[in-house]
């Protein structure tokens, strides 16, 4: 039997490995500490069809405000994830020379994801600011995700996350991890059908 068939699968599987871990490193470094620290399982969300959704993964990985920048007064949403399924979650403003303002509370999905709206107070001062929402995760341990946002006289209408490449480097690591799961259950059908034979 050739053997050109399981050296192509090797080359492929090593491919894949090459590029999950390329990948991860590159997620782990253009994100902040406080987002790099959630922990965000690929295919944890399925949509009625079975197939995988990753947009709860890219949420959770990769949380956004939107928009940024914002006017003083003006509404903005806010995505995050990676908080302990059903827990609250609180929402503070915080800005230089400022004491911190609690914009409010919500609730995690089942999924461990928010999506809350909240009205930046109409005080706030122009400049750089922060967003941090405070709660636990999956195991009980405290976590606070940190976004930035810029109050602007005029505001904004683009979203902001905590990397600029940061949704295609996810969607990049999402991919290739399914990629590498084909792959490797290709080999072991193959290397089951040659026992067989």
């Amino acid at each position: 039997m050739s053997t050109r068939p399981r050296q192509h699968s090797r080359r492929i599987a090593g491919a894949v490995a090459a590029g999950l871990l390329l990948c991860s490193l590159l997620v782990v470094f253009s994100g902040s500490a406080a987002e790099a620290a959630v922990k965000c399982p690929v295919g944890h969300d399925t949509k009625p069809d079975g197939s995988l959704d990753l947009t709860g993964y890219l949420q959770c990985q990769f949380p956004t405000v939107t928009p940024n920048p914002v006017a003083p007064g003006g509404q903005v949403e806010i995505k995050a994830g990676g908080f302990k399924a059903g827990s609250q979650v609180t929402v503070t403003l915080v800005c230089p020379g400022r004491d911190p303002v609690v914009l409010g509370t919500t609730t995690a999905n089942d999924h461990g994801l928010v999506d809350v709206t909240e009205i930046i107070p109409a005080d706030t001062p122009l400049g750089d600011c922060k967003i941090e929402l405070s709660g636990v995760d999956a195991n009980g341990n405290p976590l606070t995700v940190v976004l930035a946002i810029t109050i602007a006289a005029s505001g904004g209408t683009l979203p902001r996350t905590g990397s600029d490449i940061g949704q295609y480097l996810g969607l990049g690591v999402a991919l290739i991890a399914l990629g590498g799961a084909a792959v490797w259950g290709s080999r072991r059908e193959r290397a089951k059908n040659a026992k067989a034979a």
